[in-house]
């Protein structure tokens, strides 16, 4: 071989070399991004999910009525509605991660807010600040983890962020069930306030250390041509197309369900079935467990066969454990439908948000914005729904109720294209 050949493979050794060391650090960089996100997650959903399971008795114990109840928890969800698509905007103009470091310190005021309110009038304030805290925190770190890695990739990518939510889902309930045994209402709230104060620290953090500041870089033109599209035109693209329709009247079916099961389940734990308080908790964290666990693989079965599927299942499985969960009254029962339930949701959560980041603009903060206001329309529905029909109706009667409900969404998910 003559002297130019020889540093011909010499330069391609070394090109080589470079190109291997520059995909390790992108995978290195993948790495930590993911894990702030994991933990900025956790310290949100965290947050609230400690907060979550017994807030309905201590609305009742503050001398609340049922229907009292119903308001008090939609309008944390009307609120949402209201302004997350005008929060969602403003991010998309300033930036969504000084939304996120705004959202997990609003979160921490919130719950420390709790104790010191004297009245159930107070709480309807409250509830609306906590709301716009937390806003637009899910949307914009979906958006962010969404833009992360390519469009093949991001069922896998999505289902580790949103094992974030299902964690919290699991550890959040089991902690409420110890802290509400050690020191009752006020200590849950306190624990929370800290947990999310964490998370604004980590948000700081990771903002001075520049840390997502090229994680879009690499995308393919046409993925930036979408991300780059007017905001009037996204949002008409979005209103308009039929497959965001379909997606958006099922996630408001399963949300209406939920809204009346978060406002029930805790009454029909503790009053109806006369079971210890903590109990809460540890049905919530069966649920979470479930969620959990089936996520990681329902990503990975999602990126090969679609999300359509996987989400039928999960809707018809909601509707049969709600059906059981009617007539349930032995504890092993209950917890049955808590698999049930939490298996569905986990499926659901992931195949939808697959669904959704494949759609044009819809990894984008405002798409994502107006995809979870659909599913915070149905939760507010739900809670009021509950509190008006827990003043002429047992709870059984509501469960079933419930899972027509979230039956209707199958309907449009089978006879749509996506």
């Amino acid at each position: 071989m003559d002297e130019s050949g020889k540093n011909y493979g010499v330069r391609g050794n070394v090109q080589t070399d470079n190109r291997l060391q520059s995909l390790q650090g992108d995978e290195n960089r993948l790495r930590i991004r993911l894990f702030v996100i994991v933990v900025l997650g956790l310290s949100s959903f965290m947050s609230s999910l400690i907060i979550y399971p017994t807030l309905p008795l201590y609305i009742l114990g503050f001398g609340g009525t049922k229907l009292e109840l119903g308001l008090i928890l939609s309008i944390s969800s009307i609120t949402v509605v209201l302004m997350r698509i005008p929060l969602g905007i403003l991010s998309d103009r300033v930036g969504g991660w000084n939304f996120l470091s705004l959202s997990l310190l609003g979160q921490s005021v919130s719950s420390f807010l709790y104790i010191a309110v004297p009245d159930t009038g107070w709480l309807y304030p409250l509830r609306a600040i906590q709301a716009v805290a937390s806003a637009v925190f899910h949307p914009v770190l979906i958006s962010i983890t969404s833009g992360l890695v390519r469009r093949e990739q991001r069922g896998r990518i999505l289902s580790i962020y949103l094992t974030t939510p299902a964690a919290s889902m699991m550890i959040g309930p089991a902690v409420n069930s110890f802290l509400v045994e050690l020191g009752g209402y006020v200590a849950t709230f306190v624990v929370a306030g800290f947990l999310s104060f964490g998370g604004f620290l980590v948000s700081v953090l990771a903002r001075k250390a520049r840390l997502f500041e090229q994680a879009h870089l690499h995308f393919p033109e046409a993925e930036k041509g979408s991300r780059s599209k007017s905001i009037v035109s996204l949002l008409k693209s979005l209103i308009l197309s039929k497959r965001v329709a379909t997606i958006s009247v099922a996630r408001a079916s399963f949300s209406t369900t939920d809204g009346i099961f978060g406002a029930t389940f805790a009454i029909f734990v503790v009053q109806s079935l006369s079971l210890p308080l903590y109990m809460v908790g540890l049905f919530f964290a069966v649920k979470g467990l479930a969620n959990t666990l089936v996520r990681w693989p329902v990503g990975i079965f999602a990126d090969r066969v679609g999300g359509k599927k996987p989400a039928l299942v999960a809707f018809v499985a909601t509707a049969i454990a709600f059906t059981i969960l009617s007539e349930a009254g032995a504890i092993w029962l209950i917890a049955v439908t808590m698999v049930m339930i939490g298996l569905a949701w986990g499926t659901r959560a992931v195949t939808e948000w697959v669904l959704v980041a494949n759609l044009p603009g819809g990894s984008t903060t405002i798409g994502t914005a107006y995809l979870s206001t659909m599913f915070d329309i149905g939760e507010a529905v739900g809670a009021l729904l509950a509190g008006a029909l827990m003043s002429s109706l047992p709870l059984s009667w509501i469960f079933k109720i419930a899972a027509l409900i979230v039956a209707f969404g199958v309907v449009p998910l089978a006879m749509t294209r996506i």
